[in-house]
């Protein structure tokens, strides 16, 4: 995704990925707006979606393409990435969906707002807030605050303090040892990735522990050319203590509403009664959760400062979700079923009912299951003890929950084959970013309804052998690739 600030052109192969997410899914944020007394718009109910710094749209298309009865817009500032997002829109024959080049900066009217006569929905600004000036940090509040739906969610993420200190402390050594680095080249990110690999800790005055900036190190170094270029040495990247920026948020119309991963949310593991709790109250929480557990990065949820809101989750949304999840259970000779989570460590469900929904649902993956579905199967009540541990699994992210639910899936989406004709990663069906080997990619791009097994092994022989190609099919399925 490109950054709204004057940033040198550089070599695609070192282009910020603005990777998909189901973190700024509008079905999630959708969902999250519910759980606290939000009566968000549904995909299923038109609603209307915009995202600020969409880049060639990877975040917003999937969404279009499996929710028809809404409609999209995105905006970036890189007239050649909105060049091949418009490309993909054509390919795949989407009418629901337009892109627009325009900087955010621009005070004239805002191309976009011809092309609705509604205020947004849901708004989506991700890997955008921290990375321009000031100036057009304000531009987007003013957008948000002006264009969102009276019961609109608006998704932000940003860098935080004060864990982002480690970052910005190698982000300032960075650009003092390449300061003359202008426009960047295979050659000298490999200079800066050599630098990181042997950086010398001796002698350095760390305001904090030198296994954080070791971590931090390791992090970075896994992450791609146009990452660390854009993170550490962009000219713009502006870190934010949680309640200074709600504080400022609100002098725009804007108010805290949550956060897309509830496991961020710290209030609601005080053992209290959280309809007792003022705002005050809740942002002074986070911002001690912070320091406690120095969080560098969030995203965060906003709506009208008028919006009506509870702070108690409404547990009984739940009765209208689709479920999924990769845990996986064993049962003993006894009938007792435990269930693990993907690094193998034991998760504590004791709910029978929540047990046998959990059955049908892992044997299910990776299509999701709606509750309602269940209840003849396993003649089950939901009552409040299941809610609970179904919300608990679901904040531990060892769950997911959704609002809406595409049944017209196919057996790989075609936005993938588009997506694997110019790079190695996917978005999948969970909304997730996949990067793949060079032998999955030649069999996804073999998937469809019409080759058998039998025809992706003859077409791929002798590179591959039928049973490799049958792990990588399991494979798909695993990570979402295949429905």
């Amino acid at each position: 995704m490109s950054k709204s600030n004057p940033i040198p052109e550089i070599d695609n192969k070192l282009n910020y990925i603005s990777k998909p997410s189901y973190d700024k899914h509008p079905d999630r944020l959708c969902l999250i707006a519910r759980l606290f007394g939000l009566k968000a718009k549904l995909l299923s109910q038109n609603a209307v979606i915009l995202e600020l710094g969409c880049g060639t749209g990877s975040n917003l298309i999937p969404v279009a393409l499996s929710n028809p009865n809404s409609s999209f817009i995105g905006v970036d500032i890189s007239k050649e990435q909105i060049a091949i997002a418009n490309q993909h829109v054509q390919s795949l024959n989407l009418k629901n969906i337009k892109f627009i080049a325009q900087d955010l900066n621009q005070t004239e009217q805002h191309l976009w707002q011809s092309q609705t006569q509604k205020d947004f929905d849901y708004i989506l600004v991700h890997g955008v807030f921290s990375w321009v000036p000031t100036a057009t940090q304000d531009s987007i509040l003013q957008i948000c605050s002006s264009q969102l739906a009276s019961n609109g969610v608006c998704y932000i993420s940003y860098n935080v303090l004060p864990g982002f200190e480690v970052r910005n402390f190698l982000r300032h050594e960075l650009q003092n040892k390449f300061s003359n680095l202008s426009v960047p080249t295979q050659t000298n990110l490999q200079e800066i990735r050599d630098f990181l690999l042997n950086y010398n800790f001796k002698n350095k005055h760390l305001p904090f522990q030198a296994a954080r900036l070791n971590f931090e190190i390791n992090h970075i170094l896994q992450q791609s050319d146009g990452y660390i270029f854009y993170e550490l040495l962009a000219e713009h990247n502006q870190a934010f203590y949680f309640q200074e920026l709600t504080e400022h948020i609100k002098s725009f119309g804007l108010k805290y509403l949550g956060d897309s991963k509830l496991n961020r949310i710290n209030y609601l593991d005080l053992n209290k009664n959280p309809e007792v709790y003022s705002d005050d109250f809740i942002e002074t929480c986070e911002q001690e959760a912070d320091f406690c557990q120095a969080t560098a990065f969030r995203g965060t949820l906003f709506c009208k400062n008028e919006a009506l809101i509870n702070r108690k989750p409404n547990l009984d949304i739940i009765e209208d979700c689709y479920l999924s999840s990769k845990l996986v259970f064993e049962s003993d000779n006894f009938g007792e079923t435990y269930f693990y989570d993907a690094q193998g460590v034991k998760v504590s469900i004791r709910n029978k009912v929540t047990q046998e929904i959990l059955k049908f649902v892992i044997q299910e993956w990776p299509n999701p299951r709606e509750i309602k579905s269940l209840a003849p199967l396993v003649g089950m009540t939901l009552e409040t003890s299941v809610k609970e541990e179904l919300f608990k699994l679901f904040k531990q992210e060892l769950l997911d929950l959704y609002l809406s639910c595409s049944t017209d899936k196919k057996p790989i989406s075609p936005y993938v084959k588009i997506q694997l004709e110019t790079q190695d990663w996917i978005t999948n069906y969970r909304h997730e970013y996949v990067k793949l080997t060079p032998n999955e990619i030649k069999v996804a791009k073999l998937l469809d309804a019409t080759n058998s097994l039998q025809d992706i092994s003859k077409k791929l022989t002798p590179e591959l052998t039928l049973n490799e190609i049958e792990d990588i099919l399991a494979f798909f399925k695993e990570i979402a690739l295949t429905s």
